[in-house]
């Protein structure tokens, strides 16, 4: 299928190789930081179906770019489609908080469980914290030193599993870390649930180890579905969880981890910069890859 609806991606620390790129290498990328090309922006605004992505990789982006409401309310006000423009804050509290408000599941710890319950400790912010670390120059930040068992010079942080009562009682203090339940099965599995507009797939992947990722070359399995409806071969459990979660926390664009033990599914990760690099599955580009093109595919509300 040809894509030809035009498409502005207000971008910041990635492009090449990410999940956007592979579904449309076209569009026109405006950089958020340190300033924004208004004008181009705009004036791709006013084409006819035009399509704006915010993609911005880091965890907290409510300041991105300068004036970002004023800016995204000009664009609606030419008639463009904005995704993502209400999501800014994907950091694991705040995830975990938004989807405990809306009554969904959620993994968050608490000082008071059981002194046994196993818990994993995570860095607050997306992938170990290193795309904010890659741009605190840019960005002005100051990120702070992660503890010293989590803590690795060539690679992301080690996220330890371990009982509640052996976590360090200042962890639980730190804003820069999440500290969430363990959720395991025995067969060592997760789902990756890409969402593009009103378009979804619900990838099954099976890797050890506790922290799930979707690395290439992993086993995996797809179902391609459209977000807010059933998806055959899918528990109705976790399609509403999806829908129910993309609704609450604003994903028009994006990646939902998924984590599951006999009780429930547990959504534990928004990416909404997900990367693609050179994976190969069949059919799941195209699929998604017609919400991009297609005008009619709203943003999931």
């Amino acid at each position: 299928m040809l894509v030809t609806r035009p498409v502005g991606v207000i971008g910041l620390g990635g492009w090449c190789g990410f999940l956007l790129e592979a579904l449309h290498p076209d569009a026109t990328v405006f950089e958020a930081a340190p300033s924004l090309e208004r004008e181009p922006l705009i004036e791709l605004s006013h084409r006819p179906g035009a399509l704006i992505v915010y993609h911005l990789n880091v965890s907290h982006s409510r300041s991105l770019p300068r004036h970002r409401a004023r800016v995204t309310s000009e664009l609606l006000s030419h008639g463009a489609t904005v995704w993502n423009a209400a999501i800014t804050d994907i950091r694991k509290r705040s995830i975990q908080a938004r989807l405990d408000q809306a009554g969904l599941p959620t993994t968050r710890a608490t000082k008071e469980d059981a002194v046994s319950t196993p818990v994993i400790v995570k860095t607050n912010a997306n992938y170990g914290g290193l795309p904010e670390a890659r741009l605190a120059g840019l960005l002005s930040l100051e990120p702070r030193p992660l503890p010293e068992a989590m803590a690795r010079a060539d690679a992301l942080p080690d996220y330890p599993v371990l009982e509640r009562h052996l976590v360090p009682d200042d962890w639980w203090e730190r804003d820069d870390l999440a500290i969430e339940r363990y959720v395991a099965n025995a067969q060592d599995s997760f789902f990756r649930v890409y969402v593009v507009g009103n378009r979804c797939v619900y990838s099954q992947g099976w890797t050890p180890g506790p922290v799930k990722k979707m690395a290439p070359g992993i086993a995996r399995c797809n179902w391609m579905g459209e977000l807010h409806e059933r998806c055959q071969g899918v528990s109705v459990e976790l399609t509403s969880l999806i829908s129910q979660g993309a609704r609450t926390l604003n994903l028009d664009f994006g990646t939902l981890d998924v984590v599951f033990d006999e009780s429930s599914f547990y959504i534990v990760d928004v990416n909404t910069t997900p990367f693609w690099g050179r994976e190969s599955q069949s059919g799941l580009l195209d699929h998604l890859r017609a919400a991009v093109g297609s005008p009619e595919s709203r943003a999931p509300r």
